[in-house]
């Protein structure tokens, strides 16, 4: 019986051997810690759930958080470019909580029908 390298290196890509098996020796490339922001988590979860080839693709290059950031920063350029254009076609600026209001507890807030504090399954608020 023959004896087998520990280590062997095959079109570029080294190899370890782990029991009867050679495994390559993957690594992923230190990636810096860029924050990503809702659009990029969006972007994420869809290449998870919808393309999970592409995912694991930009993974294993080292360019998915990159990429992420990049989608973040033009969906919130974008945004910020609407907010404008929006207000404006509506009648104007416009707080987010609208005239006149504290923010809290408004009226338009509070569902017209109050409660008597009965839950329709007995549990009393």
């Amino acid at each position: 019986m023959t004896q087998l390298p520990k280590e062997m290196t095959e079109n570029g890509i080294h190899y370890t051997l782990h029991g009867d098996y050679f495994l390559p020796d993957l690594t992923l490339p230190e990636d810096p810690k860029l924050t990503i922001g809702r659009y990029g988590r969006m972007r994420k979860a869809y290449f998870e759930e919808h393309r999970p080839g592409l995912y694991e693709q930009l993974l294993l290059s080292g360019r998915l958080s990159d990429h992420l950031a990049e989608i973040d920063r033009s969906g919130a350029a974008r945004l910020e470019a609407m907010i404008p254009v929006m207000a404006a076609a509506e009648g104007g600026q416009r707080s987010p909580q609208g005239p006149g209001s504290n923010g809290v507890g408004c009226g338009d807030e509070q569902h017209p029908a109050q409660s008597r504090g009965k839950h329709p399954y007995g549990i009393g608020f």
